[in-house]
């Protein structure tokens, strides 16, 4: 009787100990992607930067835009659909972080995947945006492509020279610091 008794008490032991390390492990994890520094694609690092695919798209006024148009800035090009759940949350919170910037030397490229200008329109609104943020079409996704773009929204910055410097995967906080920080620090130094 004694055996058996101890070894229910081992059991029942065992699997508290068992819980316990289960969610302080959870725990664990959990505080470090809380805490642990946000990670960008850095490709700047690279001794062999990769360079923005040459590209012509149309505006919504049916204007041809060019790549060669964006040289001699530093560019967020932000591929989006109206499609895309996470893309609709993220529109509003991008412009306005665009918005912040007129005047300086970076401009602002939305290029929507959708099938037709209607479509992106819901979303963007007909009250024009501003003057920094250049609205394209990329029906075909063919320049999304070419960018190496395959899951949106995606966003890459660009330096002057057309390099890729950073690529972000899916939608991000626009409104966080770290954003304002990076255009201010890359725009100052340069």
């Amino acid at each position: 009787m004694l055996g058996l008794e101890l070894g229910r008490q081992i059991r029942v032991r065992s699997r508290v100990i068992l819980l316990v390390l289960g969610w302080g492990g959870l725990l664990l994890v959990a505080l470090w992607f809380k805490c642990a520094p946000e990670h960008d694609s850095l490709l700047q690092g690279s001794s062999s930067r990769v360079r923005m695919p040459a590209f012509e798209l149309k505006t919504a006024s049916g204007a041809m835009f060019r790549s060669e148009n964006l040289a001699g800035k530093w560019t967020v090009v932000h591929f989006w659909a109206s499609w895309c759940k996470p893309c609709l949350a993220e529109i509003p919170v991008f412009i306005e972080f665009a918005q912040e910037w007129g005047g300086k030397p970076v401009r602002f490229v939305l290029i929507s995947l959708d099938a037709n200008w209607g479509d992106a329109q819901r979303v963007l609104g007909s009250s024009g945006l501003p003057a920094q943020i250049i609205s394209l079409l990329d029906a075909s996704r063919r320049v999304s492509e070419q960018f190496g773009s395959y899951q949106y929204p995606e966003s890459y910055w660009l330096n002057p020279q057309g390099e890729v410097v950073l690529k972000w995967v899916g939608p991000q906080d626009w409104d966080h610091p770290r954003f304002k920080r990076l255009l201010s620090q890359t725009l100052l130094n340069n």
